[in-house]
């Protein structure tokens, strides 16, 4: 049938310019379903099945515009985005709850709290592997090292030189990550933005010898986590089967 030829070779085209894309037959899969809705719904209105099929193909748009549109967008959610946001979600509290029994030990971070930390930074990974799409390969993979080498080594021993190395390190994956999630919507832009100012105005409550115990810092630190914790509540309640932000 011509209507299915024209569907076809659409789909063709998508799939073609997809082929180095894990998720090319879901996608697909999704924007055929999208098309023949489209085309039922064009017939029913009185239009011919070619007319409907044409017309719909055209609203979609140019194949290489959309499959850029799309890689540049987000990439959809999976089982590690999913997991991820459940271990960046409790990461934190158990690394609260761990911390509150540990006794001082002067510099020396205890062993016991590596564990939730490293839950909170597969947290931070899970962001950007939602989002790779607009990363790219390089900024994602430079932000997550930034974060995760970097706060690693601070927190297993890096002071003086090599702590300043390290926070500056964090920073600048925290500020490339924040920065890219919330330009591309597929995360709660509102969480991206309660994250970042949160974080801006504790760092500058700490650098300006605020005492830790005062209630605006626990107010900012709060404010952080919550902005944290709905991040990562979405990332962990997201279909596998979502279709991708547009």
């Amino acid at each position: 049938m011509a209507i299915d030829r024209v569907i076809t070779e659409y789909l063709h085209e998508v799939d073609v310019l997809l082929a180095t894309y894990r998720h090319r037959e879901r996608v697909v899969n999704e924007i055929a379903d999208h098309l023949r809705e489209r085309v039922e719904s064009l017939v029913a209105a009185g239009n011919s099945e070619v007319e409907a099929a044409e017309v719909a193909v055209c609203a979609f748009g140019d194949p290489t515009t959309y499959v850029e549109s799309f890689k540049v967008i987000s990439a959809m959610p999976n089982s590690f985005t999913r997991w991820s946001g459940l271990a960046g979600l409790f990461g934190p509290f158990v690394l609260f709850a761990i911390a509150a029994t540990q006794p001082q030990n002067g510099n020396k971070v205890p062993w016991p709290l590596l564990a939730p930390f490293f839950l909170t930074l597969t947290g931070l990974v899970g962001v950007v592997v939602r989002t790779r799409g607009s990363f790219g390969r390089l900024r994602g993979w430079s932000a997550s090292a930034l974060v995760v080498v970097g706060a690693s080594v601070g927190a297993t021993g890096g002071y003086g030189i090599v702590g300043v190395v390290c926070v500056v390190a964090v920073i600048a994956g925290l500020v490339l990550t924040l920065h890219t999630t919330f330009r591309v919507g597929a995360l709660p832009r509102p969480a991206t933005l309660t994250i970042a100012v949160a974080g801006v105005t504790l760092v500058a409550m700490i650098g300006s010898d605020m005492k830790e115990a005062s209630a605006p810092v626990y107010a900012a630190g709060t404010t952080l986590l919550i902005g944290w914790c709905w991040l990562q509540y979405t990332l962990w309640s997201e279909s596998a089967k979502r279709r991708p932000a547009a």
